[in-house]
């Protein structure tokens, strides 16, 4: 049974993800993380991004609980949080559906 039936939820994250600026991103970040813990390095080594753009889309995954991190402050490695992991479907439709919107308006089919 999954636990992904709270539409305050849906609504929530899709503004996180795809409504708000820097929602791409975030998506992204969240995507690879649900693959492997990182830390802010490797995440920006990961998707070609400058360091200060993680950091800050991390602070905005953590205060809304997306995502966990564990250690001292240099190295801090980022997971996903129970709300993702139990919801990952939901989640990567949501990814999905903005990389799909993000490729329309880039003009790639």
């Amino acid at each position: 049974m999954s636990s992904h039936n709270d539409s305050s939820v849906d609504h929530e994250i899709l503004w996180i993800l795809v409504g708000s600026k820097g929602g791409q991103t975030r998506a992204k970040i969240l995507e690879i993380l649900s693959e492997k813990p990182m830390n802010a390095n490797q995440i920006a080594e990961t998707l070609g991004l400058n360091y200060h753009t993680i950091t800050y889309n991390m602070d905005v995954l953590i205060k809304n609980k997306l995502v966990l991190v564990e250690g001292p402050r240099y190295g801090q490695v980022y997971y996903p949080s129970r709300i993702v992991t139990s919801n990952i479907n939901a989640f990567k439709k949501i990814i999905e559906g903005a990389t799909k919107e993000r490729n329309k308006e880039n003009g790639s089919v």
